[in-house]
């Protein structure tokens, strides 16, 4: 398992890379500790720089709401491996984290039967 060095200084935690292998879970949880320990996990939880329905149409965007969602998603992105690069340009943490777990989440057998059917064949 490689880790980013980068990531290891900015959080002071060895975050191991993901790359598509592995334990899925246990990868998210390791980040979800380096996100909570630099106080940004709320992004992954709440997108903090998109409005939603049901909020008002004018939500003004603090700039702490910016910097807590710059800093979940580079703590994310730092915690991919190559096969990710560019995927997730213009993307808020909160997106990147739901289509991580959309792409690596648990799935059902058959969900995960048809998937490595729709790779292979």
């Amino acid at each position: 398992m490689s880790y980013n060095d980068n990531e290891m200084m900015a959080t002071g935690m060895r975050v191991p890379i993901w790359d598509g292998s592995g334990n899925f879970n246990a990868w998210t949880d390791k980040v979800m500790t380096a996100l909570q320990d630099k106080g940004c996990a709320i992004a992954v939880v709440r997108d903090l720089r998109r409005v939603t329905a049901d909020e008002p149409l004018k939500r003004i965007f603090s700039a702490a709401d910016y910097k807590t969602d710059g800093q979940a998603a580079s703590v994310i992105k730092n915690a991919l491996s190559d096969i990710h690069d560019g995927q997730f340009t213009d993307m808020t943490a909160f997106e990147i984290w739901a289509e991580l777990k959309k792409l690596y989440g648990t799935q059902s057998a058959d969900d995960l039967v048809n998937k490595i059917i729709d790779l292979f064949c």
